[in-house]
């Protein structure tokens, strides 16, 4: 629409110009469209405190993950007592209507349990930090699709954990259940976190975590608002929680920023190096990280072949980069081809 400007008529009383209702109706369209306008940018940067929350980034593989662990950067999956649980990378078909953003959704599905009593599924996000948004009011939003008939039950829940030596988690925080429809749900609740005056707090490893729970025994019961047993296949996306009682569209980031912010906390690092010196002469190596990590990450291999060399150690790691040191076997050429694994995860 162009925008409308009012007409004062003539001087000096305005002899001509717009009454008052056209004048008020004038400034209501100018209104409503920037209004419009401005929710559809979608941001203000940074309001969206879940990392990797539309499931863009998979740097462990596309699953199926069946145990506790992290899957899609930065959400772990938490699962005990439960029967043929996996989590895996779902494609989103082009032009599909429900995620319309997304290049992937999280699928996650369960056919029963073990107990009844003990047994849980989960889907958790950590933010860092603990004291993150406390005392205020925050809404979590994300989309569900239901794969199965109406009537399923998912629920969530906000955890304050205080890291290593700090107070006692505090968890239950605005614990509520959702009744699906078959197809697409568009979930959001506003919950106000409790302060964390008083509280302890290590910040290198507090954090505040977001859980959807999936499934419950009923020793969680207090937790999830009495979720229950449940079981079928669901699809994540859009998962948001921002700062506020109003739920925003959700923010949409660049991909090479979510790339950044996932690999913080962990990172797949491959590695080719080869050098010249004589039999039994060790050799260091330093692998500077993509991104700087929240903390000194713990190192696994996931593949590596050497020629020439052994005896491979870590002799650094830091939150910046990583030392490597190869032994080389006879005098000559020693090469190492590997892929590494930084995790810093909380």
């Amino acid at each position: 629409m162009t925008q409308q400007h009012l007409n004062l008529g003539a001087l000096p009383t305005g002899v001509g110009g717009d009454t008052p209702r056209t004048a008020f109706q004038k400034i209501e369209d100018n209104t409503t469209e920037l209004y419009s306008a401005v929710n559809g940018l979608g941001v203000v940067m940074g309001k969206n405190r879940v990392i990797n929350g539309n499931f863009d980034v998979w740097q462990r593989g596309a699953g199926p993950f069946t145990v506790n662990g992290y899957t899609a950067d930065c959400w772990y999956l938490g699962a005990s007592a439960v029967s043929g649980p996996s989590l895996t990378q779902q494609a989103v078909v082009p032009g599909d209507p429900n995620f319309t953003d997304s290049s992937y959704t999280c699928g996650l599905t369960s056919t029963g349990n073990t107990d009844a009593a003990a047994h849980y599924l989960t889907l958790e996000h950590r933010c860092e930090n603990a004291n993150t948004f406390n005392g205020r009011a925050v809404t979590v939003s994300f989309s569900v699709y239901n794969a199965g008939a109406a009537g399923r039950q998912i629920a969530i829940e906000f955890s304050q954990f205080f890291g290593t030596g700090g107070s006692a988690v505090v968890q239950g925080i605005g614990a509520q259940k959702f009744t699906l429809a078959a197809g697409i749900n568009r979930i959001q609740a506003t919950v106000t976190l409790p302060s964390t005056s008083g509280k302890t707090s290590n910040v290198a490893d507090s954090s505040l975590r977001l859980t959807i729970w999936l499934s419950s025994g009923t020793n969680y019961a207090a937790r999830n608002g009495a979720l229950g047993a449940q079981s079928g296949q669901l699809y994540f996306g859009e998962v948001q929680f921002e700062l506020g009682a109003a739920k925003t569209r959700f923010e949409l980031l660049p991909l090479a920023l979510i790339w950044a912010q996932c690999q913080r906390f962990y990172e797949v690092i491959p590695h080719f190096f080869t050098a010249y010196n004589t039999a039994g002469a060790t050799l260091d190596v330093t692998l500077v990280f993509a991104a700087r990590k929240r903390a000194a990450p713990s190192i696994s291999w996931i593949n590596a072949s050497y020629a020439n060399s052994s005896n491979v150690t870590i002799v650094s790691s830091q939150p910046g980069a990583l030392i490597l040191r190869i032994t080389v076997t006879a005098t000559g050429s020693a090469t190492i081809n590997s892929t590494l694994a930084a995790d810093a995860g909380l």
